[in-house]
């Protein structure tokens, strides 16, 4: 079946590109090409696809997994497990041994474009976040945007698989530029091409990431603003939001929770020897108890273990069924980690 891929678990993004996309097929993904399939989408999985094609999750059709009882589990027979691996996050309940995806028709290209603000008081930074939000809130199902603070620059970018003269493409850059960011030059290449352009440092780095919270727009954020990106300044750390929304609100059945929330934050801290680790890492926890007091829900794959009530911040509803499950397939609690799903009771 050419519309299907049958994959292992650790295969990774670009992995998956490289057999995909030269026959003309997509399975829409993050971006980072270091990232392994498995872990991705059992978390939800979203990238520049997600708003015309959905979350990769969303494309998992199938599953095979080695339980804790130490019995082989398909998805075939027994649809809770699909149902679980769509979005319900990953070290629960074994290990996956093998995936079928359904793949869509590839884009011939993508279109992008970054805008660049900088650098910027306190003040004017958070006045080119709530432009970017008013622009982002219009934008077609084609298209994703990040907005990225680094220091003091705001940096937008755009993607769209559609023209990049588009009328929808146009408009999002005209605002932006009446927002006060600097337009780079436009491209549009081929999507291999593209691609390969987001695929990230393919080195090791010391870093730390976590979710900044899943919300619905400006306004659930803006309480924690002047205070991050305050922190931002200081240590030199990175806040990001994108875009979420479009295909990935439709009605999916999986555990994934997050469905209707049309933006994602995300908060990085990278640094170079010792000396600068303590500073980094204190700056941001700064920052994630800050957007903690105005956002609770997160994004599984991009954790934390200071989130209070993990649970519902992760799975929502979801989390007592996810118990119900935990309960069956790993009955002796032997897959854990300081986050997975607990027995219950």
């Amino acid at each position: 079946d050419e519309q299907r891929l049958v994959t292992g678990p650790g295969v990774t993004l670009g992995g998956v590109n490289d057999f995909l996309l030269p026959k003309g097929r997509l399975l829409p993904a993050g971006s980072c090409s270091g990232v392994g399939l498995a872990g991705l989408a059992l978390g939800g999985g979203y990238g520049l696809f997600s708003r015309q094609y959905g979350l990769t999750c969303d494309h998992l059709e199938r599953v095979r997994m080695v339980d804790g009882r130490g019995q082989i589990v398909d998805s075939e027979q027994d649809p809770d497990l699909l149902w679980a691996c769509r979005g319900g996050g990953n070290g629960h309940f074994g290990v996956i041994t093998s995936m079928v995806f359904r793949t869509v028709k590839a884009p011939v290209f993508l279109a992008a474009q970054r805008f660049k603000a900088g650098p910027l008081t306190v003040a004017q930074c958070q006045k080119r976040i709530r432009a970017w939000f008013e622009m982002a809130e219009g934008l077609p199902e084609p298209m994703y945007s990040g907005c990225v603070v680094n220091g003091k620059h705001v940096t937008v970018l755009l993607t769209s698989t559609a023209a990049v003269n588009g009328p929808a493409f146009k408009r999002a850059g005209k605002a932006l530029s009446e927002a006060g960011f600097l337009a780079g030059a436009a491209t549009n290449a081929p999507l291999a091409t593209a691609m390969r352009r987001y695929y990230g440092v393919q080195k090791p780095l010391s870093f730390r990431n976590f979710c900044g919270g899943m919300a619905d727009g400006y306004a659930d954020y803006e309480p924690a603003l002047e205070g991050v990106i305050g922190e931002v300044q200081r240590e030199g750390l990175i806040f990001q939001i994108n875009t979420m929304g479009g295909a990935i609100m439709r009605e999916v059945d999986g555990a994934y929770q997050h469905r209707q929330r049309r933006f994602l934050a995300e908060v990085q801290a990278y640094w170079e020897g010792v000396s600068q680790r303590e500073g980094k890492l204190a700056g941001a926890e700064k920052v994630r108890a800050q957007l903690g007091e105005c956002v609770t829900a997160h994004y599984a794959n991009y954790p934390n273990v200071n989130f209070p009530n993990w649970q519902k911040a992760y799975y929502g509803a979801s989390y007592e069924r996810l118990q119900e499950l935990k309960l069956r397939y790993d009955p002796e609690n032997l897959f854990q980690h300081l986050q997975s799903v607990r027995l219950p009771g």
